[in-house]
């Protein structure tokens, strides 16, 4: 189990910009993965601010519960649980989180009706990392059910201050017109397929 603090720029930007940045960092690693998104009756997880996903990659999984602080910044604390493929599977096809750990500790502490759970839908993410001076900087190509694709810049940093002048040297030399970035599970959940 992890519990981090995410720190982050982002902003959606153009193919063009996608394949660009790529093509300039030929040596960064590319990792594919595929998100299920939970909820509970009445919408009580995003009501409160909460995100619960797990997300498979082509050897193992993880499940993350994001939690929002009281910052102004764009700062969540993520508790991660790591899962093995199988377990993740079985998971995803019951539709259910593992049942021991921080993630069902939060759940139980918040009365959180964790029985209620259901995946009301999917997203499909090539992601391309690589490390930047003032922290990690990915490329997210993704993929919805409706067969829409958007791209994201995004840097997550550890000190959101000296990280914003490199960031926007970035966003300037790529000519990125900044984006407001609504988060995956949102942009998920206008992609689905009907």
């Amino acid at each position: 189990m992890t519990q981090t603090t995410e720190r982050e720029f982002k902003t959606l930007i153009t193919k063009a910009q996608f394949n660009q940045i790529k093509n300039e960092h030929p040596t960064a690693l590319t990792v594919h993965q595929t998100n299920y998104y939970f909820e509970l009756p009445d919408q009580q997880l995003r009501q409160q601010g909460l995100a619960l996903r797990i997300r498979q990659f082509a050897a193992d999984a993880e499940q993350t519960l994001k939690v929002p602080t009281n910052s102004a910044q764009r700062t969540l604390i993520e508790i991660t649980e790591p899962l093995s493929l199988d377990v993740a599977e079985q998971l995803v096809q019951q539709q259910t989180i593992q049942p021991d750990g921080p993630i069902m500790t939060y759940f139980n502490e918040q009365a959180l009706n964790w029985p209620a759970l259901t995946i009301w839908g999917y997203s499909t993410t090539e992601r391309t990392i690589f490390n930047a001076p003032q922290g990690q900087l990915m490329l997210d190509q993704t993929s919805f059910p409706d067969q829409f694709v958007d791209y994201e810049l995004e840097l997550e940093v550890t000190d959101f201050q000296t990280a914003r002048p490199y960031f926007e040297q970035l966003v300037q030399h790529y000519s990125i017109k900044l984006t407001p970035v609504i988060n995956k599970i949102q942009r998920a959940s206008q992609h689905q397929a009907h």
